[in-house]
């Protein structure tokens, strides 16, 4: 009798919040499986540093013909085109997410400077006498 009393007084929450328009689904944050696995299975070349001296990537997403040299304005416009159904904080996420699998790539390898010592300095036109 008790279960009863209480399957209906659930009930009767279900409905008013339907009413009320409470169950709205929520915006979706997490990203689609097909975009994870396309960032996760990208390419990302290293060019030749630009004007003003910052590295350049070329990025192309696996699965995906074209590729772009990345920075905020054309990896978003780049991943806004092949899917159209992300909302806008999934498109955030999905930048966020390209912009680590690149950095993940490349830590440490723009900025290594050569390490000098006497066996890289050495040439063959130096004479020992």
């Amino acid at each position: 009798m008790v279960g009863k009393l209480v399957n209906a007084l659930r009930g009767a929450r279900k409905r008013t919040a339907v009413a009320s328009g409470a169950s709205a689904p929520p915006e979706r944050r997490v990203l689609p499986a097909d975009v994870e696995s396309a960032i996760q299975g990208c390419t990302v070349l290293a060019r030749a540093p630009g004007e003003d001296g910052e590295p350049r990537m070329l990025v192309q997403l696996a699965g995906r013909n074209g590729g772009w040299i990345h920075n905020a304005g054309a990896s978003s416009a780049a991943i806004a085109a092949r899917w159209p159904e992300l909302s806008e904080r999934q498109l955030v996420r999905a930048l966020r997410f390209l912009e680590s699998e690149i950095a993940m790539r490349f830590r440490g390898s723009m900025s290594r400077s050569k390490r000098t010592s006497w066996v890289n300095r050495w040439r063959e036109d130096d004479t020992y006498a």
